[in-house]
Formats: C-alpha cells, structure tokens, sequence
C-alpha cells in the first residue's frame, strides 16, 4: 500500500475512533439528574421510575377494554410521572377505541394472573398470545402444565416499588405479602397510599 493511501486509511480509523475514556462510566452521559424535589422526592431516577410504571398502569386503567385496572396507580404514579406518561404515551389511530396495548400493562396483567394462580396452587406454566377483539386486544392466557400443588402462603415482592398488587388483588385469606425495596421508595409509597385511602 502506498504511503500516503496508510497515512489516508489511520486518518480515517482515528477520526472514527471513540474518544478517549474518560473515569466516568459510559452511562454517566445518559443520566439526568434531576433535583430530588422533582423526583416527588424519591432520591434517584432509577426510584422515579417506579412512579412512571405506575403511570403508565393509570393510563391503562382509564381505557376502554382494559388489560389491567389499578385504581391506586394515580395516587402512587404523583403529577410530574403521569404528565410524562401522558406526553410520552401512544395515541389511538383514527376510530380506533383505545390508544396500543403498552407492554407494561400487556406485563402488568401476565403478573397478576400468575400471582393470582400461584396463590390458588394451580400455577401453570402459560402460553401467553394476544389477538384483536373488535377494537380493542384481549390476552389469552392458556395454561401448558401443572407446576405446583400447594399454594405457598406468602408472596415476596423484590424491587416491589410503587406496585399495588397487595391491594388489589383478590389474595386468600392468611396471605402474607412482603415487599423489598430501598428505604426512600417505601417511605413514599407508604405516604401516598395513606393519602389515597384518606381521600377516599
């Protein structure tokens, strides 16, 4: 190869190299932060994000054909996570009847009804499928095989953040539910879930 054609071509490679690595990790460019005000004072994003998934399940309890309904979602989602769900959120085709099926609902449903089969001791291992059912989507889950035949007695949620399972669910009497999350996320969830009954 030529001289100047190497000196063109290592030109080139440097140029499209990445830069020099700095001691920052790679994320640290991708991490906003934010004030802990603004987090509804949870003390990170990784925390706030609980209160969007809750967002996102309120928006899924406001819809017609309803994969999963969560009536504290609102309560525990706060204002700045509901204003982002609600920007951030699909929107319905022309003469469609609901907004598409979020994931997180599509996930927030397949959770419910394994939890709620665990607890009967009929847990199943499930084919999950969705199909169109008039202008909405309807969830099938069909049972495959057998997996368990004596329902445990309690349910541990880890990284439980602002879920409401333990209070919507139709869970069997005796039922000991525990959550596991950081400090500041069950402060707040407990907080919000005192105000929601209060105003109810």
């Amino acid at each position: 190869m030529a001289p100047r054609a190497a000196r063109t071509l290592r030109a080139m490679a440097a140029a499209a190299a990445p830069p020099a690595r700095s001691h920052a990790p790679w994320w640290a460019s991708l991490v906003c932060f934010t004030p802990t005000a603004a987090l509804d004072g949870l003390g990170d994003e990784v925390a706030f994000s609980s209160r969007r998934i809750a967002a996102r399940r309120a928006l899924e309890t406001e819809v017609p054909n309803s994969l999963a309904v969560d009536p504290l979602a609102r309560a525990l989602a706060g204002k700045r996570a509901l204003a982002i769900a609600r920007a951030t959120a699909a929107k319905p085709r022309p003469g469609a009847v609901r907004p598409p099926v979020d994931r997180i609902a599509v996930r927030t449903r397949w959770f419910d009804e394994n939890v709620i089969m665990a607890l009967r001791g009929d847990l199943m291992a499930v084919r999950v499928s969705l199909r169109a059912a008039g202008d909405g989507i309807e969830l099938a889950l069909a049972p495959a095989q057998p997996l368990n035949a004596t329902p445990p007695a309690s349910v541990i949620l880890a990284g439980a953040g602002m879920d409401a399972r333990a209070w919507r669910l139709p869970l069997p009497p005796g039922t000991a539910w525990v959550e596991v999350d950081g400090e500041a996320v069950l402060r707040v969830k407990q907080r919000d879930l005192a105000a929601a009954r209060a105003a109810t």
